[in-house]
């Protein structure tokens, strides 16, 4: 995801700003830099390009008496951006034959191609109660609005002057969090991870208003009370989005387990998994010339269809946003799906594998309940087929540290999700049963 390298662009776009409106005269290198982090920002998230617009207002107040050099200067750091977005839009009209979609349409063409799917004014009070049940909105909310109440008292007893960088830099993370808030609030999927930026900003704010109230402490103590509340964030973070954390659990595993699959299984093998596909074509399959059959829908790309152009005119919209596959579309051949069909509901499909003279295996992993197991085993055999055992593989964690084990504690303190010190992989082929 692009939301931390976003963040800390955000940040450091914050801490240019101060510079650059403490300047006594705005200077069109100054301008032209701007322009570039703005620009790079809204490559890596199209939010940033919104932070033209507090530059655009430090430019208009210092050339108030000069309309012509305000938009001269104005013009220097609309220029990346400019030069970034046309480059992007070049590019979506070369892959996805249109500058306005981009992969999301291609992947997500429900609900990306429908507007009122995307955003709705419908989302807005579920999305906010389900954020302000997250600790760390609640932490940032907290962070934000102590610095928030702290420049107000400085301006009202000491001016703006006295504290000029940080009002600058409330004014800043003011207005970022306000665009976050009415784009995200709206939008149909949720996650604390859009408002990462925020958080990071407020926290930002939050120390240097303990910093200042608390003036009268050592430095020692000082870093240390800012340290406990970095750790803090660091643990609301990851506790809040769990499913993230959940997929990142997996992709690691997937990954292994892709490889083992392309060490151990012959070439042309059919194997039958859960797991992310673009992780195991890449890793494990593609270079052996293994295919996946996916054991369900319930994993990302395989529940969707690929919509190489707009499908907004063709049919009507869905009822959700969580309506991926239309099949009038891919009936028609105007949409494709990636992976046709998957075990659950097809399950022939073994048959017409094997008498093709194409090995099956079934991948078992703890992504696949025991339930689906036995359901997957009473169907094979229903069908005339039995599971025999081909091997087991354990394989040591790439990385096996603290750290991932106190992932596991705080996301799943009953243990349903323990750190594993290895990888198994369990291999049954799929083979007639003899009369």
């Amino acid at each position: 995801m692009t939301e931390i390298p976003y963040a800390a662009l955000v940040a450091f776009v914050a801490l240019f700003f101060v510079r650059f409106a403490n300047q006594p005269q705005v200077s069109v290198k100054f301008c032209f830099c701007a322009g570039l982090l703005i620009a790079w920002s809204g490559l890596v998230r199209s939010t940033g390009y919104t932070l033209v617009v507090p530059f655009g207002v430090v430019i208009f107040l210092k050339s108030r008496m000069n309309w012509k050099k305000g938009f001269v200067l104005l013009s220097v750091i609309g220029l990346p951006t400019a030069v970034a977005q046309l480059a992007n839009m070049w590019f979506n009209w070369r892959v996805f034959d249109s500058p306005f979609r981009s992969g999301y349409h291609y992947w997500c063409a429900v609900p990306m191609d429908f507007p009122d799917l995307v955003f709705n004014l419908k989302y807005v009070v579920p999305t906010a109660i389900c954020l302000l049940q997250q600790p760390i909105i609640q932490a940032t909310l907290v962070f934000f609005c102590v610095s928030l109440m702290f420049a107000i008292y400085i301006v009202v007893t000491k001016g703006f002057r006295e504290y000029r960088s940080f009002l600058l830099l409330v004014g800043y993370v003011s207005f970022h969090s306000l665009v976050l808030l009415l784009l995200y609030l709206g939008y149909y999927w949720i996650d604390t991870r859009f408002f990462f930026p925020i958080t990071i900003c407020s926290l930002l704010l939050f120390l240097v208003t303990v910093n200042s109230l608390l003036s009268k402490l050592g430095a020692v103590v000082r870093t240390l009370l800012a340290l406990v509340v970095i750790v803090l964030c660091i643990l609301l973070e990851i506790k809040s989005p769990a499913r993230y954390l959940y997929m990142a659990e997996r992709r690691p595993v997937w990954l292994a387990q892709a490889q083992i699959s392309g060490a151990v299984l012959p070439s042309g093998a059919i194997v039958i998994q859960r797991g992310d596909p673009n992780v195991i074509d890449y890793f494990g399959f593609k270079r052996k010339g293994l295919v996946l059959y996916p054991f369900s829908r319930e994993v990302d790309y395989v529940m969707r269809m690929t919509a190489p152009s707009r499908v907004t005119n063709l049919v009507d919209a869905p009822e959700s946003w969580d309506q991926f596959i239309i099949p009038k579309l891919v009936d028609s051949g105007v949409c494709s799906m990636p992976f046709p069909n998957a075990f659950e509901e097809c399950p022939e499909k073994v048959c017409e594998y094997i008498a093709s003279g194409r090995r099956v295996f079934l991948l078992q992993n703890h992504f696949v309940s025991k339930e689906s197991y036995e359901r997957f085993k009473s169907r094979l055999e229903g069908m005339g087929f039995s599971l025999k055992l081909f091997g087991i593989w354990n394989v040591p964690r790439i990385a096996p540290n603290p750290v991932r084990h106190l992932y596991d504690r705080l996301l799943f303190p009953d243990g349903a999700m323990d750190s594993r010190p290895e990888i198994t992989a369990i291999y049954y082929e799929i083979i007639p049963v003899r009369m």
